[in-house]
């Protein structure tokens, strides 16, 4: 089995372990971009995560609008964002937290 036939196969485990209807590996990418979204990241920088040269396709293809997700998480992913920003030397939480 090749590497994208593994990770396809290890997900459909972990899924059915979990009790959650399936997922791909490409969910993720639309999870990464729709979260970072709706935690406030500028669509450009999300855009440049995924490796976009247009962010319209960004916005068109990834920014689906979750509306269930806990205020920690995008919280936590405010946080993310000022890390990679300013790094941990500006922004020390960044060490203590582990981002």
């Amino acid at each position: 089995m090749g590497t994208d036939g593994a990770i396809r196969h290890a997900m459909d485990r972990a899924c059915k372990h979990a009790g959650i209807p399936h997922y791909h590996p490409h969910d993720l990418r639309h999870r990464y971009a729709s979260l970072r979204i709706q935690a406030g990241w500028p669509i450009s920088e999300v855009a440049l995560a995924m490796g976009h040269g247009r962010q319209s396709v960004t916005l068109d293809v990834y920014s689906h609008v979750l509306t269930d997700e806990p205020p920690w998480l995008l919280d936590q992913l405010k946080d993310e964002r000022l890390c990679v920003l300013r790094g941990p030397s500006v922004f020390p939480e960044c060490v203590r937290s582990g981002l």
